[in-house]
C-alpha cells in the first residue's frame, strides 16, 4: 500500500466515518493535489463540468472490473435499504 493510502486510512481512522470508499479516496487525493493552491479554507476551486466528467471517466477506467462490480453491489444493497426505510 502507498504512504498516501496509509495516510488516508489513518486519517479516516481518526473518525467516524466508517469504510472509506473507492470515490472517497479519490476525493482525498485529488484535495492533496490542490492544498498548494488554496490560500484559504473557505476559498473553492473551480472546475469545469468537463474537467470533472475526465476525472469520472480516469477513475472508472482505473478500477478493475471486480472493483466495478463491487461498486455496484454496494449502490444496488443501499438503493435497497434506503427503498425499504421509506416504507
Amino acid at each position: 500500500m502507498g504512504k498516501m493510502k496509509e495516510k488516508f486510512i489513518d486519517e479516516m481512522n481518526e473518525h467516524d466515518f466508517g469504510s472509506p470508499s473507492d470515490a472517497d479516496y479519490q476525493d482525498y487525493l485529488y484535495h492533496q493535489d490542490r492544498k498548494g493552491e488554496i490560500d484559504n479554507e473557505d476559498d473553492h476551486i473551480s472546475v469545469s463540468q468537463e474537467e470533472v466528467e475526465n476525472n469520472h471517466k480516469a477513475w472508472w477506467d482505473s478500477l478493475t472490473d471486480e472493483q466495478k462490480e463491487k461498486l455496484f453491489r454496494e449502490f444496488k444493497a443501499a438503493t435497497n435499504f434506503f427503498n425499504t426505510q421509506e416504507s
